[in-house]
């Protein structure tokens, strides 16, 4: 591998932290780097070339290139008169315009093989979709915690101490696609697979805890973690506490998993939950709760 993509990661923060390293992702896109990742780096390839036949790839190259100077000048935000918004504004046109979704996805799985953070081989018995709310990060930043951070955060009780619905079905080895929910739709980010350990989590003791009988594969944040979601306004579990009674953030370890295309197009909501497994039916009839094109998608990885 090219070593100087390791240089990529780890850059000053004077930028915002938030975003300095997708941005030097897009930097490394727009170059030619990313393409020489071994796994990723062919999908990436062909990402790019479909791109260039589209109407939308000159926009978005002028975009992708405007944040490449940005970065590669060495400015940070306030000397080059960038407001954070303006930042994430341009960000979110790569990240959550249906047209970019597959270049997003794969500039995160370019990042995860190079971190050595994908999943190998997959046979999940379980498949499910999960739906990722505006209310709390951004779709840029649910990618890279997911993909980098090896963390999908969902707390596991409700408040009153009920589950959230299907949390209890979720095993090691099962297959969630992250999606983001908007208003009346969803669009697919990136399958993960649930993995039992991670590196800035602990597992829950459930003799500690009065309430299920198991609670594996979630697990706990670490403070390092937990800093992170407080900041992305993720909330914790009402039922998990630690010695001081403060309650922690839970979910689960997860890697993400290669896949050659994720479907661009937004997709109607099935509902409020968040977890859906992928053949769920409406109650008494044969009417799925997921559009075709979902289930055949995410029953042939």
């Amino acid at each position: 591998m090219n070593w100087t993509i390791i240089r990529l990661y780890t850059e000053s923060t004077e930028m915002n932290g938030n975003y300095r390293r997708f941005l030097h992702l897009i930097s490394a896109a727009t170059t030619g780097l990313l393409q020489q990742i071994p796994v990723v780096g062919p999908v990436l390839q062909s990402v790019l070339a479909e791109m260039q036949a589209g109407k939308q790839h000159q926009a978005l190259m002028e975009e992708l290139q405007r944040l490449s100077r940005l970065l590669q000048a060495g400015a940070s935000l306030a000397s080059a008169k960038i407001s954070a918004e303006q930042l994430e504004q341009g960000l979110s046109r790569i990240v959550d315009d249906e047209d970019n979704a597959r270049l997003a996805s794969t500039i995160f799985l370019a990042e995860a093989e190079a971190g050595n953070h994908l999943a190998g081989e997959a046979a999940p018995q379980r498949r499910f979709l999960y739906l990722a709310a505006k209310n709390y990060a951004d779709a840029a930043r649910t990618l890279e915690i997911a993909a980098n951070l090896g963390f999908l955060w969902r707390s596991y009780h409700k408040d009153g101490g009920r589950k959230i619905p299907h949390v209890g079905e979720i095993r090691v080895g099962d297959l969630i696609v992250l999606a983001y929910r908007s208003p009346k739709q969803f669009r697919i980010l990136l399958p993960l697979i649930v993995t039992e350990a991670g590196e800035h989590t602990q597992p829950i003791n459930d003799a500690q805890f009065n309430c299920h009988r198991q609670h594996a594969p979630f697990v706990l944040a670490d403070a390092w973690l937990t800093r992170i979601l407080v900041k992305e306004g993720y909330g914790a579990d009402p039922v998990f506490t630690d010695h001081t009674k403060r309650n922690l953030h839970s979910g689960l370890n997860v890697k993400p998993l290669l896949v050659n295309q994720v479907p661009q197009q937004a997709f109607p909501s099935p509902g409020q939950n968040t977890i859906w497994p992928y053949l769920r039916r409406k109650k008494g009839t044969t009417t799925y709760y997921l559009p075709p094109e979902v289930r055949n998608w995410i029953g042939q990885l």
